[in-house]
C-alpha cells in the first residue's frame, strides 16, 4: 500500500482482503512485511469483523487536518512534501487448530525396580 503527498490529509479508510477462505474453520492471519515507511501520519490496523475476521481494516490519519493541495501557475498540483506511507501486508488463512481432535498415541512407560527391592532414594 502506498500513500503519497498527493493525498490532502485527514482520514483515509480502506480494507485489505486475503485470498478465498480455505475452510470454514480457517482463521485470518496477517502481518506487515519488511520495512514500513510512515511519515506525518498514523496507521490503525484492525481485523474485522471482530467475531470472525475475514479482512484487515486500515485507518490512516494524517497529523494535520485535511487541506487542499497547493496549485501552481499552470494548475499543476504540488504534493505535500513530507506526508507518505509505504507498507506491504500479507494476509493468509491458518488451518491450525487450537484444540487437537486427534486421539493421542498410547505411550508405554517402563519403571525399573531396584535390585534390592527398596525404593530408590531421591
Amino acid at each position: 500500500m502506498v500513500v503519497t503527498g498527493d493525498w490532502p490529509g485527514g482520514k483515509l479508510e480502506l480494507d485489505v482482503w486475503p485470498p478465498a477462505r480455505s475452510s470454514a474453520a480457517a482463521t485470518l492471519e496477517w502481518r506487515r512485511n519488511g520495512r514500513t515507511i510512515a511519515e506525518r501520519l498514523s496507521v490503525d490496523e484492525q481485523a474485522q469483523p471482530a467475531d470472525s475476521p475475514n479482512h484487515l481494516h486500515l485507518t490512516i490519519t494524517s497529523n494535520e487536518p485535511w487541506q487542499p493541495l497547493v496549485t501552481e501557475d499552470w494548475n499543476e498540483v504540488e504534493p505535500h512534501p513530507t506526508r507518505r506511507l509505504a507498507a506491504k501486508y500479507r494476509l493468509w488463512w491458518s488451518t491450525r487448530s487450537r484444540i487437537s481432535l486427534r486421539t493421542p498415541k498410547p505411550r508405554v512407560i517402563f519403571f525399573a525396580r531396584p535390585k534390592n527391592g527398596l525404593s530408590p532414594s531421591p
